[in-house]
């Protein structure tokens, strides 16, 4: 893939995302339709914004498909996408009807990744564990693997998505890594893809962070999710040299976050796996390290639980760095990501009992920087 057209997918989806995105917002602040729930359990934030981020980013992600030039396997990138469907009216018809539990979602992301395994060929027969890369030698095995992985991701990009910005550019993160991985392997198809739902989900955030004006949704966490398995299922696929471990790494953070707060449910709380809560570790980050900042400024709450999405994207990075660098190599890959399940459960116990290091508090500003912020129109007076 040239450097032009990488380019030319990647600018042409982030205007087009930004432009849809606003069209959305200023439609649904019209008609006063699809706003955010007033008494979720999860909600952070007390102004009104509209659920349907989703649909402009799934809508700019086909139309560039459509209509790029020169993409490589356009055949296999609209199946692609026409696999996300499952996944994407389940998620819209929750964002506008509330009518589709946490079970019935997961479901359907299942049978996007079926449809994938059979449409193109996404598949994950080996996850280099010796015993387990046997039974994955059977084919019901492997598909059944297959599509709890994918719709595991699905499901966890979805849980994460409790800050402005945290779920879509953690998402960033991990697509510019898929991209680069797929440059040194040289698989042209995905680093188009990689960069067509970079550009798409940069477009979103103008409008997403950090004032909070439009959220992906459901619809839009389940597509980027499902788009982040499958791609990942892919690259691995495709590409036998690339480390199933790398897709793991990449992605600990939503997926140990997933399977750490289903376990303390059933097991801590006695309540079901798929009942939402606000003890993730994204809330404890707001309530320990940002609260001195946003207790200052508690008018401000908009734009300052944003910076708690700061901390998750730092241990995004902290994860793809090393998955990027050793992308090929699964032991070096499999103990960094036991280091890190070990390090965020470190992490969840101290905030847990008030033991946050004090170099991971939010500083409350000095008066000079709080002048400061107050004139760029950052905070109120």
């Amino acid at each position: 893939m040239s450097l032009s057209n990488g380019a030319l997918y990647l600018i042409a989806s982030a205007l087009a995302a930004a432009a849809f995105t606003w069209l959305t917002f200023r439609s649904c602040l019209y008609f006063g339709i699809l706003a955010d729930r007033e008494n979720g359990i999860q909600r952070m934030h007390r102004h009104w914004a509209p659920r349907l981020g989703g649909v402009p980013v799934f809508i700019t992600v086909c139309l560039t498909v459509v209509f790029a030039i020169d993409l490589p396997e356009r055949e296999t990138a609209l199946l692609l996408l026409a696999c996300a469907l499952p996944a994407v009216f389940a998620g819209l018809s929750e964002d506008m009807f509330e009518n589709m539990g946490a079970r019935v979602r997961l479901f359907a992301t299942f049978v996007s990744a079926w449809l994938a395994w059979f449409l193109i060929d996404g598949k994950l027969v080996a996850v280099d564990l010796p015993g387990f890369d046997w039974a994955l030698g059977y084919t019901w095995v492997a598909l059944l693997f297959t599509a709890f992985a994918v719709g595991g991701v699905a499901h966890s990009v979805n849980i994460i998505d409790g800050f402005n910005g945290l779920s879509s550019f953690y998402s960033v993160i991990c697509f510019a890594a898929i991209f680069i991985v797929a440059s040194i392997v040289g698989d042209e198809m995905i680093q188009s893809l990689s960069l067509i739902f970079c550009g798409a989900l940069l477009g979103f955030l103008v409008w997403n962070f950090p004032f909070g004006r439009v959220f992906l949704g459901d619809c839009g966490a389940y597509f980027i999710g499902f788009a982040l398995g499958e791609i990942s299922v892919l690259l691995v696929a495709r590409n036998p040299e690339v480390s199933p471990w790398f897709c793991c790494l990449l992605m600990a953070y939503p997926i140990w976050d997933t399977l750490f707060s289903s376990y303390r449910r059933e097991f801590k709380q006695q309540t079901s796996w798929s009942e939402a809560d606000a003890l993730h570790l994204h809330h404890l980050i707001f309530r320990r390290l940002v609260r001195p900042y946003v207790a200052a400024h508690q008018k401000d709450r908009v734009i300052l639980n944003s910076l708690a999405s700061v901390y998750v994207w730092t241990l995004g990075l902290m994860c793809a760095v090393p998955a990027v660098l050793f992308w090929d190599s699964s032991l070096i890959l499999g103990s960094f990501t036991v280091l890190f399940v070990v390090s965020y459960s470190l992490l969840y116990r101290l905030l847990v009992k008030f033991r946050a290091p004090r170099m991971l508090l939010m500083p409350v500003p000095r008066r000079k920087a709080t002048n400061l912020l107050e004139r760029a129109g950052l905070i109120s007076k």
